[in-house]
């Protein structure tokens, strides 16, 4: 699992790197090698829910020599930020729930800090 920030020019900059980057290229690139040995088998939008802004997620299948490995991803917006949570497991699963969990604690986290409270 993991967590990343990202500060970017404006909130629509943000957006748009959700829509056109993040879920386009995964899309686009479903049958590519992504790396040494790996293959990205499908790619499967998924819809998460309880965050304060705007939300996109996806399930990514990928595979090669040493088996298949799914990655939950949940990119979410919080003004100029764009919050990353990510959990990776071996297998072909989907984690959309403990994804959302890992991303409303970082969402909460960011506020904390914009604010100054944290």
């Amino acid at each position: 699992a993991a967590t990343a920030a990202h500060l970017f020019d404006s909130p629509q900059s943000v957006v748009d790197w959700m829509h056109q980057v993040f879920l386009n290229d995964f899309q686009a690139n479903v049958g590519e090698k992504v790396g040494k040995g790996q293959q990205l088998i499908s790619v499967e939008r998924l819809e998460p829910a309880s965050f304060y802004d705007e939300a996109v997620a996806l399930r990514v299948l990928q595979g090669g020599s040493a088996g298949l490995m799914s990655s939950t991803i949940v990119d979410f917006r919080v003004g100029r930020v764009l919050g990353v949570a990510i959990v990776g497991t071996v297998g072909d699963h989907q984690r959309l729930e403990l994804a959302t969990e890992l991303g409303l604690v970082l969402e909460k986290r960011i506020v904390n800090v914009v604010l100054g409270t944290g």
